[in-house]
């Protein structure tokens, strides 16, 4: 019984008593609400592992987009003759997709990032999707299953009302 005792006083200690009133009566009362760092545990937990894992795979490949497009673009903008040779379809080809490459990831590193930090629910979603998106080794080999991850992760009812739970918070 004493432990049952200690156990209350450490709950109302713990946790903030707030007033609310009986429907229909008017009548108060008390009720204990956990704090929203303990009911956001769980969903944290659930969602770091892809979020990071797909943040920093989504920021290596947009520097390798990045600095690829770079490499290969430079001396032809320069006015120089390029290392690889006279491949003139090459050279258009790097200069479309290589933007489009960092701009897929750019957008698959939001997204990782506002998962992580459970701001905003369809970034994050639209992250995972833009990592499923086969189009680079990076995409193949970490992109397919992080991504999956997190779609996984994301569609847990849990996981949503914490994304809901943070926006009317801020609002």
């Amino acid at each position: 019984m004493q432990n049952a005792v200690a156990d209350a006083a450490d709950a109302r200690i713990a946790y903030p008593i707030r007033v609310t009133t009986i429907p229909r009566k008017g009548l108060p009362m008390p009720t204990t609400h956990p704090p929203a760092e303990v009911a956001e545990a769980p969903v944290r937990r659930r969602v770091r592992v892809p979020a990071v894992g797909l943040y920093l795979v989504s920021l290596t490949a947009t520097a390798t987009a990045v600095i690829g497009t770079a490499g290969m673009m430079l001396p032809v903008l320069v006015g120089r003759k390029p290392w690889f040779g006279e491949l003139d379809g090459f050279t258009t080809t790097v200069s479309i997709v290589g933007p489009l490459l960092a701009g897929k990831h750019a957008v698959a590193a939001i997204g990782a990032w506002e998962m992580y930090r459970l701001r905003s629910y369809w970034w994050a979603v639209a992250g995972a999707v833009a990592a499923l998106i086969p189009c680079d080794p990076f995409a193949v080999l970490f992109g397919l299953p992080l991504g999956l991850w997190a779609l996984v992760a994301l569609s847990d009812s849990q996981v949503k009302a914490a994304f809901s739970t943070r926006r009317s918070e801020e609002e």
